[in-house]
């Protein structure tokens, strides 16, 4: 599990007043009475300060704050970067509540990362959203509480590192070579989404029992997606003409619009039977040759685009007891 992006915030006032002369102001909102400073890393971190009541935000990334990328996540790096924040600082973060926390997990995968991702659909009271110019290699599934990511983290390093950063998340286990997909959820509001409304803070994290916790919900928020219906490939490329490749894409986008194989069937013998060029005879010809390549198709019990055997490994949870 990977704990990525959060913002965390605590009330800081008179001892416990941050010092914050190490850090680089960055802006001041005089309208708001609150000042962001920036804490320089391999990816910076912010820090938004209210004087007038004490409010402090800590926000960003921090294991991209201490190791320049997230492809990796080390629970001892994370607790000695906020450790590092807090003596900057002055305080103790530890005891801040979280706010927004983005957590997950990356698999690696046998086929095109892309074609798993356009193969996924939201599940119930979700909204999907994808930008176009993310080429179909990102997809979102949001509701009130969280934004759930499905992406290529491959083509992420390849795309947005440099080559001295790529050599280090080499070393750390990446092969450009294989295909890698990254499900992230990125809680709106953690108390809610984990803790029925109860508080959740920063050292709650590193905590081994809230770790379970958010593995589980991480499976769990996947589970409630929709991967695609899927047909059986055939094995021998006997059984893979032309009309076995139209049948299959036709058959997979039909049961995924909530159609059966032997109403797909009915839907192809009323077509034949509409035209008027065609005879008995030839109308008989051909629902044999349409029902003989539809026989060879055989629905797969799990869909091929369903990861979640991949994430269970990833995330180290254990297989539900057979019945």
């Amino acid at each position: 599990m990977n704990i990525d992006f959060i913002e965390a915030t605590g009330i800081f006032s008179g001892k416990d007043t941050p010092f914050l002369e190490h850090l680089q102001l960055w802006s001041d909102n005089k309208a708001l009475g609150r000042q962001t400073y920036i804490v320089r890393g391999q990816r910076n971190i912010q820090i938004l300060y209210t004087p007038s009541n004490g409010s402090l935000v800590l926000r960003g990334s921090i294991m991209y704050f201490a190791q320049g990328h997230n492809f990796t996540y080390d629970k001892k790096t994370f607790i000695e970067a906020i450790d590092y924040l807090g003596r900057i600082l002055h305080i103790s973060l530890w005891n801040m509540y979280l706010t927004i926390l983005e957590c997950g997990v990356i698999v690696e995968v046998g086929s095109k990362p892309k074609e798993i991702i356009q193969h996924h659909r939201e599940g119930k009271k979700m909204e999907l959203h994808e930008n176009p110019k993310d080429r179909g290699n990102f997809r979102s599934f949001n509701d009130k509480l969280a934004h759930r990511k499905l992406y290529d983290a491959g083509r992420n390093i390849r795309c947005k590192q440099g080559m001295r950063m790529k050599d280090i998340i080499k070393a750390a286990g990446w092969n450009p070579e294989s295909h890698y997909l990254k499900w992230e959820v990125h809680y709106i509001k953690p108390e809610a989404s984990l803790n029925n409304g109860i508080g959740i803070r920063l050292c709650d994290i590193v905590n081994s029992q809230w770790e379970d916790i958010f593995k589980a919900d991480i499976f769990a928020q996947y589970k409630r997606l929709t991967p695609m219906k899927s047909i059986i490939p055939p094995k021998d490329k006997s059984n893979l003409h032309a009309l076995d490749i139209f049948a299959i894409e036709l058959v997979e986008t039909k049961m995924n619009e909530g159609s059966t194989l032997p109403e797909v069937q009915k839907m192809l013998y009323s077509r034949i039977n509409a035209s008027a060029i065609l005879s008995k005879a030839d109308k008989d010809a051909r629902k044999r040759q349409v029902k003989a390549t539809l026989d060879k198709l055989e629905q797969s019990e799990v869909s091929a685009w369903d990861i979640s055997r991949e994430l269970k490994a990833a995330l180290e949870l254990a297989d539900e007891p057979q019945a």
